[in-house]
């Protein structure tokens, strides 16, 4: 793989925890997950990277990040997603669900 696998992307250490990557388009795309940001329910995205800059971005001193996406655009991001991305399981389609009726 020539990109960082954004499952294991768990930094900064003391703010993010329980990730789970609902979208993960490979080299040279995105990805997206939910997470806990601070205790607060959240939703991440970056850039995976390429051959060329595998670390990817949002990055901080070489160590690959999240970028936490506002509640609101969180929120329609979401509903979005739901009505036209093609393959999610169904798991993952349940994860997004219960995001977002909390």
């Amino acid at each position: 793989m020539s990109y960082h696998d954004p499952n294991l992307v768990t930094s900064p250490k003391s703010k993010v925890k329980n990730i789970q990557v609902i979208i993960d388009k490979g080299e040279n795309n995105f990805s997206v997950c939910l997470l806990e940001w601070e205790g607060k329910r959240s939703v991440g995205v970056r850039w995976n990277g390429d051959s060329d800059n595998s670390i990817g971005n949002p990055q901080s001193r070489g160590i690959p990040t999240w970028f936490v996406l506002p509640e609101p655009i969180a929120k329609s991001y979401l509903e979005d997603l739901l009505k036209t991305e093609k393959g999610l399981s169904n798991l993952k389609i349940d994860k997004i669900k219960e995001f977002l009726c909390k």
